[in-house]
């Protein structure tokens, strides 16, 4: 991980800042399911390892960050003018954080959640000062061309109808692809990249 990269567009005053807020929703908010996640989502499952993020890294973002949304940070910012006109979804959003960094580089992000591990929450108000985020929703917006699934399996087939461009898979959902939905996804895309061997990238075949 190139830590120099990430001083420049997020600095650790701002991450501050950011950790804060988030650290303070999840003691507020009413969970249904995996508390520990957003409790410790910078470690946890050890999910850094796999993706050879060390721990001073993840102490970086003061452990708000799921180590998977780290590498396509990276990514995104590596490429930053091939995808600053993109109009990300980020399904299985949570609270919206990894939509506060992608707002951090200019670039639009839905926030796409069933509220099955987490109540409706008001986090999109609670960083407004520092990020303009949108709230979550549980549909699938039509005018959404790329699609960040991270630390979560993909259960919705909706995707298929949106024309897509770009795809950020988590790649536990090639490996086990528990509702077929991924497989149903990619047929008209090409995998280009695999970040960390974590991280799927696919590009819609023209």
């Amino acid at each position: 991980m190139n830590v120099e990269i990430f001083n420049e567009h997020f600095p650790k005053s701002w991450i501050d800042s950011i950790s804060q807020i988030y650290y303070r929703q999840v003691e507020e908010a009413t969970f249904i399911g995996t508390y520990d996640f957003f409790k410790h989502p910078g470690i946890y499952d050890k999910r850094y390892v796999q993706c050879d993020i060390s721990l001073e890294d993840i102490e970086y973002f003061n452990g708000i960050l799921y180590p998977i949304n780290i590498l396509i940070l990276e990514h995104v910012i590596k490429n930053i003018e091939k995808f600053r006109n993109v109009n990300f979804i980020d399904h299985g959003a949570g609270f919206g954080l990894l939509s506060v960094f992608l707002s951090r580089l200019g670039i639009f992000c839905y926030n796409h959640d069933t509220f099955q591990q987490t109540r409706e929450h008001n986090f999109h108000e609670n960083v407004k000062k520092f990020a303009n985020i949108q709230p979550v929703i549980n549909h699938i917006p039509e005018s959404c061309d790329g699609l960040i699934i991270s630390g979560i399996y993909l259960d919705n087939t909706g995707y298929v109808t949106r024309n897509l461009k770009h795809l950020f898979i988590d790649n536990r959902n090639r490996i086990v692809d528990k509702y077929k939905a991924v497989e149903e996804l990619t047929v008209s895309f090409a995998l280009v990249e695999t970040l960390g061997t974590q991280v799927d990238i696919y590009e819609r075949i023209e």
